[in-house]
């Protein structure tokens, strides 16, 4: 009898101490999370910091007050899905940080005012007629399952081409498939619209679904004829890699339209040159690699550039007192802007100074017409900051 109550006591006393261990584990891991929570916990002005930034970068976000509402969840999603990152919705100070150190995304196709929809990363891109990204949303498209419409199986697919708005409804439509709220037809039934339901994939029966609060304004932005482009992402070419290789070159960047071409040009001194389309007005970037006999800065070699060359082009506005802007990317200098004139079409120039050390470095010099500043200088930072050696 007395084996057996020591027995249980045993037990009892072993179960307490095992309770008491997994409790204690449970409580830390509680505080662990609450401490990380508490780590993530932002101020109302890194909130607000947060919803500007998001604008600064195209993103459709809502007001700037540090309340972070709805619209700028959405807005912080398209961000996600642009970046691929986890797709959360979640303002934390990681994603403060990826906000802070990001750039503002560049079109794929052309430089006219057209809509860019990437089914792999669920966004929306509206692109102004200066050829730049002016809004960007996140979309849920055809989630690819079967489904059935008035007796029929269809695939709920969103097609991928080139398509233009042909009609547009205000206010709410009522299909057989549900509610739209101010759709835009790309093709036969599929249509841009406004949903209460946008889920971070694709879960549509192949129309393009919006958030509700960008639906109305967003329609005013796609007038009859307007050019819709739907592709599957990276399937789409839309990163083109080329690595340019001679006993003095070795690099690669990253173009970031499938118009940029390169000129196979490789001449004594190193030139390598690109054109966006056919006209060198629409885009022209030109590589070269500088080798100094003294140690220089980027200021020192713009300003002998300026002098030798820049100076000699028509209507050239002089850079006096130009110390230009410090760039980083793989590699780090400056950048510097000038105007000049060419055939009578004022044009715009951004010269990249990226250097390897204090006697070598590597010029990325940009020229497009003026009408063509905004996508020239989204385009140049985007390739400038892709640039580095192999």
């Amino acid at each position: 009898m007395r084996m057996t109550t020591i027995r249980n006591h045993f037990i009892q006393t072993s179960l307490v101490i095992l309770l008491l261990f997994v409790a204690g584990g449970f409580l830390e891991t509680m505080a662990r999370k609450a401490a990380r929570s508490s780590a993530q916990a932002l101020s109302d002005q890194e909130r607000i910091e947060a919803e500007q930034r998001l604008w600064q970068l195209g993103y459709w976000a809502g007001p700037i007050d540090g309340r972070f509402d709805s619209a700028s969840r959405h807005a912080l999603i398209a961000f996600q899905k642009v970046e691929r990152r986890e797709r959360t919705g979640k303002l934390t100070r990681d994603e403060l940080k990826a906000l802070r150190n990001a750039q503002r995304p560049v079109p794929r196709f052309g430089i006219q005012p057209h809509v860019e929809i990437d089914l792999e990363r669920q966004v929306l891109f509206l692109i102004d007629e200066t050829g730049a990204v002016a809004r960007i949303l996140p979309v849920s498209t055809g989630n690819g399952e079967l489904y059935v419409d008035q007796g029929k199986v269809h695939r709920a697919r969103t097609p991928t081409g080139q398509f233009t708005v042909l009609r547009k409804i205000d206010g709410w439509r009522l299909s057989s498939l549900g509610l739209l709220y101010y759709p835009s037809y790309i093709h036969n039934g599929i249509a841009i619209h406004g949903s209460v339901s946008v889920p971070t994939r694709a879960a549509s029966h192949g129309c393009i679904r919006v958030p509700m609060y960008a639906a109305k304004e967003l329609s005013s932005f796609l007038p009859v004829g307007l050019e819709v482009v739907v592709y599957e992402g990276r399937r789409s070419a839309h990163v083109q890699q080329r690595t340019f290789t001679a006993d003095d070159i070795e690099y690669t960047l990253e173009l970031p339209s499938p118009e940029w071409r390169a000129v196979s040009r490789l001449d004594v001194h190193h030139h390598v040159e690109f054109i966006y389309g056919n006209d060198v007005a629409n885009g022209y970037l030109q590589v070269r690699k500088i080798f100094s006999d003294r140690a220089s800065n980027a200021v020192e070699l713009f300003s002998r550039d300026e002098k030798l060359e820049f100076q000699r082009l028509a209507g050239y506005v002089v850079c006096s007192e130009c110390e230009g802007s410090n760039f980083e990317g793989h590699l780090s200098g400056a950048v510097f802007s000038y105007e000049y004139v060419s055939g009578g079409m004022p044009m715009y120039g951004r010269v990249y100074y990226l250097q390897l050390d204090k006697w070598t470095s590597y010029s990325l010099r940009f020229t497009a017409s003026r009408d063509n500043l905004t996508f020239l200088r989204d385009q140049a930072d985007f390739i400038a900051k892709s640039f580095q050696l192999k």
